[in-house]
């Protein structure tokens, strides 16, 4: 088992419109949890799915705002900042979220915000549907996130996957 981008462009998809900004940071702060909870591991231990909800998924949501008409490359950075949220809350209590772990190094995400500011660019300019905006935005998070991040479980680092 490994994440899948597919998964996290499902995930995506889901999402409906919403009527609030608030509303939009919890539907995508979902989505990627789905994603997550779906099949990642370090090693050969899964991720604990109900701490992804309980502390994550609320972690992501709680840091992103984002402003309506704002910029792509405004919006793209608000996203940094759940993502980075979201394994903020991992980082804090490893082994809630994979059993043994005594430490999780998260990734960097450094290039997050200019390639979803691209998409999100491309995806406007080419009148995307849903499917193939989700598709784009899974093109730029699940590399960002897959073998990105490590738990370290007694004294081995895994890549989480």
């Amino acid at each position: 088992m490994s994440l899948s981008k597919s998964k996290l462009a499902t995930a995506l998809e889901s999402m409906t419109p919403t009527l609030t900004a608030g509303e939009g940071e919890a539907a995508l702060a979902a989505a990627y949890g789905a994603y997550m909870k779906d099949r990642a591991q370090a090693g050969a231990v899964l991720i604990v799915t109900a701490q992804v909800d309980a502390l994550a998924v609320p972690a992501m949501a709680a840091a992103m705002t984002f402003t309506p008409g704002a910029s792509s490359s405004a919006g793209a950075t608000v996203v940094k900042t759940g993502l980075l949220a979201f394994w903020g809350a991992m980082v804090a209590a490893p082994a809630l979220f994979f059993a043994g772990a005594t430490a999780i190094t998260p990734p960097s995400f450094v290039a997050v915000p200019t390639a979803l500011a691209a998409a999100f660019d491309a995806n406007t300019a080419a009148f995307a549907t849903l499917e193939e905006a989700a598709a784009e935005l899974a093109d730029v998070l699940h590399p960002a996130t897959d073998n990105q991040g490590t738990a370290t479980i007694g004294a081995t680092p895994y890549a989480i996957t």
